[in-house]
């Protein structure tokens, strides 16, 4: 009978272990909003590979556009680098640049990534403002917070 009951604790010593290693494995979670951060900052956040799951606002407000089976990703790479996916083909990867824009009235300034697909253009072709970082989602804003047709992409990073 003895013999039973050690064995019992120790059986339940290590599933309470094993449950514990389980249940305590170490979150990726981060909250923080990066608009008002250095692009050093910004950088630092966005580097890697994420997938776009929707889109929501444009000129309608309160649309929400499901991009989730457009396999569609944005890759953030070191040297200011950025590739696009697009239905598991690469549609460009180019350089992007940060320019400063200030808000009226003077409330922040605003960070803005802007690159162009056609490096030998003048005209950039897009630009994104990166908002925050909620969870595991990176939300970036096209064109700018608090324009008309102001719509957010929400994305999450590709493990």
């Amino acid at each position: 009978m003895k013999k039973q009951i050690e064995i019992l604790f120790v059986l339940s010593l290590t599933l309470l272990i094993f449950c514990y290693a389980k249940c305590n494995k170490e979150s990726s979670s981060v909250n923080i909003t990066l608009f008002d951060k250095d692009t050093t900052t910004i950088n630092s956040y966005i580097m890697g590979k994420w997938k776009v799951h929707y889109q929501y606002g444009g000129i309608c407000g309160s649309c929400k556009s499901d991009r989730e089976n457009l396999n569609e990703f944005y890759e953030f790479k070191s040297n200011n680098g950025i590739a696009y996916t697009f239905q598991n083909v690469l549609e460009f990867e180019t350089k992007y640049a940060w320019l400063f824009y200030q808000s009226y009235p003077a409330d922040y300034m605003h960070h803005i990534l802007e690159y162009s697909v056609n490096p030998a253009s003048l005209v950039p072709t897009s630009h994104f403002e990166v908002v925050k970082i909620k969870n595991d989602t990176l939300i970036l804003a096209q064109p700018l917070i608090g324009s008309p047709d102001y719509s957010e992409f929400f994305l999450t990073r590709v493990k």
